[in-house]
């Protein structure tokens, strides 16, 4: 990569699929040019086109899938190796690239429990490209076609590289000046489960690299803690509330029904979640009392103000962008590796 002409046209493409939602960037002369975001749910369809504004048909050897927030449930299966995360991810493609016949370096997270095994990795860039079991191609090697229809269009791109990232490291790539040299530990809350892992500086140039021992995943997310409290509060006040209405109601502290014993309610919630977190931390190896924090993913933004409230993380780092951390980050890696 470090050899590659830097005239040569590439798109330079980067997906976060995350088990909620895709996030994907195109990178371009050094900034986001543009970004694309779906539901990461999906159904199986005879249709050969959505009507839906927010889902998409993604048909992959010769199978179709409603891909978006008409398509379906979630998948809750830790594994990234999923029929919804590659399509979701060839989805993307489809939408950033600016013409198919430029060549594609596609940049994508894997999960921390991926990426520690040489192994799993290899499998799920093979997965990722769509390789059959006994194909003899080595997923390093680059250059690959993809084909696949979406709404009933074809495409067909050229896969120069496929690079794969450690999630959760995203924030840390487009802040690496900040912390080269010191020990971070990073939470990632997503939409359905928690990770969290220390970096720490190794080397002579003292880069950061996750710490196997300290990783950990707690399969309760953002939003699983919400579909928990709204169960609570329905059961404990005879209501009837949706899991669209409590991102709201949490944000500002309780529900007029009974505002007292509503926010009482948050509280406790949210303070036995953030303890289950920090358990984890202890079971782990972290020493959550010298650490230093930062806390990514959509979900630490729902519980930032808690979360510094807290006299543990109280100096935490959180981003404002959250969401994107990742997808930005990585895709910042990749286009200065073949700058470079």
């Amino acid at each position: 990569m470090a050899n590659a002409e830097k005239t040569t046209k590439r798109n330079f493409i980067t997906v976060d699929s995350g088990k909620f939602k895709t996030k994907a960037v195109r990178r371009e002369n050094g900034e986001v040019v543009e970004k694309f975001e779906v539901s990461t749910k999906i159904s199986t369809t005879t249709e050969k086109f959505s009507t839906s504004r927010t889902s998409f048909v993604v048909t992959l050897d010769g199978k179709s899938s409603l891909i978006g927030a008409a398509g379906g449930d979630y998948n809750y299966d830790t594994s990234k190796a999923q029929e919804v995360h590659r399509k979701a991810t060839y989805l993307a493609v489809s939408k950033l690239a600016k013409e198919q016949k430029t060549p594609v370096v596609l940049s994508i997270g894997c999960p921390l429990s991926v990426w520690f095994n040489t192994q799993l990795r290899e499998d799920y860039k093979r997965f990722m490209l769509n390789f059959s079991k006994d194909d003899p191609r080595d997923p390093n090697e680059g250059n690959f076609d993809i084909e696949f229809e979406v709404d009933d269009k074809p495409f067909k791109f050229k896969i120069e590289h496929l690079i794969v990232y450690p999630e959760t490291s995203g924030f840390l790539i487009k802040n690496e000046e900040k912390f080269v040299g010191r020990s971070i530990a990073v939470v990632d809350i997503g939409g359905l489960n928690v990770n969290g892992v220390v970096y720490q500086p190794v080397g002579e140039d003292g880069l950061l690299e996750p710490n196997e021992d300290t990783f950990f995943t707690l399969n309760k997310g953002g939003n699983v803690f919400m579909t928990e409290l709204t169960k609570a509060l329905n059961k404990r006040f005879g209501l009837n509330i949706q899991t669209y209405e409590m991102d709201e109601h949490f944000k500002r502290g309780f529900i007029k029904v009974d505002k007292q014993e509503t926010a009482k309610i948050f509280q406790e919630f949210t303070d036995a979640y953030l303890d289950e977190i920090r358990q984890k931390m202890k079971a782990h190896s972290w020493s959550v009392e010298t650490l230093d924090f930062a806390w990514v993913g959509g979900g630490s933004l729902l519980f930032k103000n808690h979360i510094l409230d807290n006299p543990v993380f109280e100096d935490s780092l959180i981003s404002d962008n959250a969401v994107w951390d990742n997808a930005e980050g990585f895709a910042q890696a990749t286009e200065d590796a073949f700058e470079d």
